[in-house]
């Protein structure tokens, strides 16, 4: 459970910095942290070899993103 001290402190930066803390939080977390079904694993590895054999394919993080923040306003 989250320290409702620290999610109050964090819901208080801008958004600049709460994308920030949120970025650097996930880069904090280690792969193995996570057990991954193996069906799930390898539907992410089929995604990821399409990805690397067809780069054009797919959409960047920041059009998903954009497409996102416009689906909201």
């Amino acid at each position: 459970m989250v320290n409702p001290a620290l999610l109050s402190q964090a819901k208080g930066l801008d958004v600049a910095d709460r994308w920030q803390l949120a970025a650097e939080l996930w880069a904090s977390v280690e792969a193995e942290d996570f057990p991954v079904a193996p069906e799930i694993r390898a539907l992410l590895e089929e995604r990821r070899a399409e990805a690397v054999s067809d780069p054009l394919v797919g959409r960047t993080w920041a059009e998903i993103k954009a497409d996102w923040h416009d689906a909201r306003r």
